[in-house]
């Protein structure tokens, strides 16, 4: 989805412990690079958070059926990589992972990510992702494919990734109800964690408005979407508490 932060307190998103914190809970805070001048990398409250993800980069094809991931063309390649290089180093010196997002909102003009992640290419992009994200300090993805979603496909990326960087960090943030668990289970084995975005389920009219809503924990009212709902059908997927 969408990130946005705000120059006093990076927007948060909760998990429950993985096995890259051990037996402390997530706390993973997105910063996008259109904001990264509102809150440096030593203006990170590193102390709060365990997991930075910066980003973004987008799905792109090079020659044909050749795809990599790259910033978007106004920002620019040196720039991003200049930045991203900064967080990472910060967040090392802190003792936190630092990730990098792929994708988001309109990533996928011409089906890009879909064409990136058919069986034929998928090896290949998995690769080049590598190539490009971890020259950055980053030690991981995070794999935000938002629109005409293949969930067969974003499995089948997953776990490439997984194949070809063992030792990433790799999440995968999903709808705010939980109907995508059973189709995104498979990757359960391949990823660190699943995190619902459970701060949509209120719609923000106009735009963002930070703190963004939460979903309540328990069901309310006619309001069927809650935080309860959400674990339960990761849980009836199969897919560990651990994982999200």
């Amino acid at each position: 989805m969408t990130r946005s932060v705000s120059a006093m307190l990076l927007s948060l998103a909760l998990a429950s412990a993985a096995p890259s914190v051990a037996a402390e809970p997530w706390v993973a805070a997105y910063h996008p690079l259109y904001q990264w001048s509102e809150v440096a990398p030593a203006e990170v409250p590193w102390n709060a958070i365990t997991h930075l993800i910066v980003g973004f980069l987008l799905p792109e094809e090079g020659p044909p059926g050749n795809f990599t991931v790259a910033p978007p063309n106004w920002y620019g390649d040196a720039a991003f990589a200049s930045g991203a290089a900064a967080y990472s180093t910060a967040g090392a010196a802190s003792g936190r992972v630092v990730t990098c997002m792929l994708g988001g909102d309109g990533s996928n003009p011409g089906d890009v990510w879909n064409n990136a992640t058919t069986p034929a290419n998928v090896a290949a992009f998995a690769a080049n992702i590598k190539a490009v994200v971890q020259p950055l300090g980053c030690t991981g993805v995070d794999l935000d494919w938002e629109n005409g979603v293949d969930y067969a496909a974003l499995v089948r990326l997953a776990q490439a990734l997984r194949t070809v960087w063992p030792q990433a960090v790799i999440t995968i943030p999903t709808g705010f109800t939980g109907d995508d668990a059973a189709a995104l289970a498979p990757a359960a084995a391949a990823v660190d964690a699943f995190m619902p975005m459970t701060y949509i389920a209120v719609p923000q009219w106009g735009g963002w408005t930070l703190p963004s809503p939460l979903t309540p924990l328990h069901v309310v009212g006619a309001n069927s979407n809650s935080i309860d709902t959400v674990r339960g059908r990761w849980q009836a997927a199969g897919v560990p508490a651990s994982k999200l």
